[in-house]
């Protein structure tokens, strides 16, 4: 009977580790309106660093425009892509910052898409 529990055990392991492990760590700040376009996309992409963490900032400004909406989409599967941060402007300013940072030892890959009119 032990065999068998430890045999349900470990798939039962198996399974949550299965799941859980499709995580990203996408990032979204929306109050999208009628008539918002896409103002930018762009990718942000670094290396690992060797027992390091890594981080890049990108800014986006456009004085004839308004951010309605940004997305962040980490491209990294299984919970290893970085984090992403807004550190000034935004929804609603015509100017964003975002701050992205890598877990340790890891690189990210990440789509960031900005829409507004």
């Amino acid at each position: 009977m032990s065999t068998v529990n430890f045999s349900v055990l470990f798939l039962f392991c198996i399974f949550v580790s299965q799941i859980s492990g499709e995580e990203r760590h996408n990032f979204s700040d929306c109050q999208s309106k009628p008539g918002d376009r896409l103002l930018t996309e762009k990718s942000i992409v670094r290396s690992y660093k060797f027992l390091r963490y890594t981080s890049s900032d990108m800014s986006y400004s456009n004085p004839d425009a308004k951010i309605n909406c940004i997305e962040v989409l980490d491209q990294k599967e299984n919970d290893t892509g970085g984090y992403a941060s807004i550190t000034s402007g935004g929804v609603g300013y015509n100017n964003v910052t975002l701050h992205f940072e890598s877990q340790f030892s890891r690189g990210f890959s990440f789509v960031v898409k900005i829409y507004g009119h």
